[in-house]
């Protein structure tokens, strides 16, 4: 692990805001709650030019913001000190911006080549990650030695960001990690592998899957699942020497990690499970459920998911039951919408409200952002004919009046 040696001007803001972002101030005129549901709209999803870029609605007056005007395809979730990171697609030179509710967009930048690399790149995916507490972060980078051709020369690094007190980053280098720990198919690089990296709610610890793999002989390649602490540095939690394991989610009251594993042992099916304590564990819910770290609500032990008659939640920790929160006959009574078109939803912090968006049915197959109640209550069409990605929604802030 390498401390980064200075800091530009461009981090120094960088650390206000996201310190200034949740600073208390009692005095001063009244407020009133606000939740905040942002969206990312991709060019990569067939939006155009002229409607690409990252999306805000509050609801207080629910109209909408157009905050970047660049394509964007993944979100993090909102942090409890109202900071959002968002990530470009190809083309602009910082791809990750951090955001907070004030309006502030704020680059978070890349580290600087160490001697004898030439340059450091974004390896994405994974995704971006940000602590529920919004103090920090978590990406992924491969740093390109000096005259590097091969992939196999990288050096596949996490870069952890704390902003808690000042601003602080560390690299941290898997290379020998990974060949340390797959000794037996003499490892010549590898990289964190699937869509998401996921952390608890202060960051103090992170997880994520790897692939270890050997470029010169066909066919060796071992997953795991590897967590990170400060003070102990690289860990791998669990070895899967078949088929491929990627995290999905993180439930921050039973510790437990959502992971789909291919197991190659029961006919070559992705199955989702849970794993806690070294050991993977099958649950009932299909990996088609699957959206990404933001299903889950923090505060509960519960997680959103469309289902074929509508929205559910699931309860992993209480019987893995599922419960009905509105059916799509009520959301959709004329067949206007496409309902097993992906997984575009996720649940609020406090496990109150529900943000998911449907493929509209028809030729440009645009989509439709929609907010529930957790009882079913409440039901609201946010945005329609937008080429949206998977939506996010922010617990309750105070804001004035």
């Amino acid at each position: 692990m390498k401390k980064f040696q200075s800091f530009t001007t461009v981090i120094f803001l960088l650390s206000l805001f996201f310190i200034s972002s949740c600073s208390d101030d009692d005095s001063g005129p009244s407020t009133k709650k606000v939740r905040y549901i942002y969206f990312p709209v991709s060019v990569n999803d067939g939006a155009d030019a002229n409607q690409a870029g990252f999306y805000r609605i509050n609801t207080d007056d629910f109209q909408i913001e157009r905050l970047a005007v660049n394509s964007v395809s993944n979100t993090t979730g909102v942090g409890s000190s109202s900071v959002i990171i968002f990530e470009y697609d190809n083309g602009i030179e910082s791809k990750l911006w951090a955001k907070c509710e004030d309006g502030s967009l704020i680059p978070v930048p890349l580290p600087n080549p160490e001697a004898g690399y030439e340059k450091v790149e974004y390896s994405m995916p994974p995704n971006v990650s940000l602590s529920a507490d919004g103090h920090h972060a978590a990406y992924f980078v491969n740093k390109i030695p000096d005259g590097a051709t091969e992939m196999k020369d990288y050096m596949p690094s996490m870069v952890v960001l704390d902003c808690s007190q000042g601003l602080n980053y560390i690299t941290v280098d898997l290379k020998q990690f990974l060949i340390d720990n797959f000794p037996d198919i003499d490892v010549e690089g590898g990289q964190a592998w699937g869509e998401y990296i996921v952390q608890n709610e202060n960051g103090s610890k992170i997880w994520f899957s790897v692939r270890a793999l050997n470029y010169s002989w066909s066919g060796q390649i071992r997953y795991g699942l590897v967590s990170w602490t400060k003070e102990d540095g690289l860990k791998l939690e669990s070895q899967v020497l078949t088929g491929e394991v990627k995290i999905w989610g993180y439930n921050h009251l039973t510790k437990e990690l959502l992971v789909t594993h291919l197991d190659t042992a029961n006919g070559g099916i992705t199955v989702a499970k849970n794993f806690d304590d070294g050991f993977l564990t099958y649950i009932t819910l299909n990996k088609d459920n699957l959206s990404g770290p933001d299903q889950i609500a923090v505060k509960r032990s519960e997680m959103a998911i469309i289902n074929e008659t509508g929205i559910e939640l699931f309860h992993p920790d209480n019987g893995n039951y599922l419960s009905t929160v509105i059916t799509f006959d009520k959301i959709d009574p004329n067949s206007e919408y496409i309902h097993d078109d992906g997984q575009l939803i996720t649940m609020s912090p406090d496990a109150q409200v529900i943000v998911f968006a449907l493929t509209d049915n028809t030729q440009d197959r645009d989509r439709t952002l929609f907010m529930v109640n957790r009882d079913g209550t409440g039901l609201k069409i946010l945005a329609q004919g937008y080429k949206m990605g998977i939506p996010v929604i922010s617990d309750e802030f105070e804001v004035e009046q």
